[in-house]
């Protein structure tokens, strides 16, 4: 998992070199009119899906992962939690379907990570993670784009 600024977002192109695509997408994007279908980058590579959303009760929530794809997940408006816990903590409610790469889990530990404009979380196979959490009952939307960066050939 990588949590940090945007501003610092270069830091971690060795590590991620899609991060660099994405961020001159980022400046782009927000100079124009922002489409919430989902945009291809580099085809099944590289593609982001924007949605604008009110965020969800905690309680119910569950944690997910996936294992074709890292998440590049960046809030543009407003704030949310997404909970965030190590996979081998976890325990599958919901397995990976065939051809899917979304599984779904429960966990008795976890953290909440405070998404809001200006940062961006990598979240990779082994970070459960459980987004779309509300901070508070203000019903504020949230506009966040989540970039898939393919990691499995």
């Amino acid at each position: 998992m990588i949590f940090d600024t945007l501003k610092n977002m270069n830091y971690y192109v060795k590590m991620m070199p899609e991060l660099e695509e994405i961020k001159s997408f980022l400046g782009e994007y927000m100079k124009g009119e922002m489409s919430m279908e989902r945009i291809d980058l580099d085809g099944d590579r590289l593609f982001a899906s924007p949605a604008t959303y009110v965020p969800k009760n905690h309680e119910g929530a569950e944690y997910e992962s996936h294992v074709k794809y890292a998440d590049v997940q960046v809030v543009l408006k407003g704030k949310e939690y997404i909970g965030v816990t190590p996979l081998d903590t976890c325990t599958v409610t919901k397995p990976f379907e065939d051809g899917g790469d979304i599984a779904f889990y429960t966990s008795e530990t976890g953290t909440l990570c405070l998404l809001e404009e200006g940062y961006f979380l990598v979240l990779y196979p082994q970070d459960a993670h459980m987004p779309c959490l509300k901070v508070d009952d203000s019903g504020e939307e949230v506009t966040k784009i989540v970039f898939k960066v393919r990691i499995e050939e």
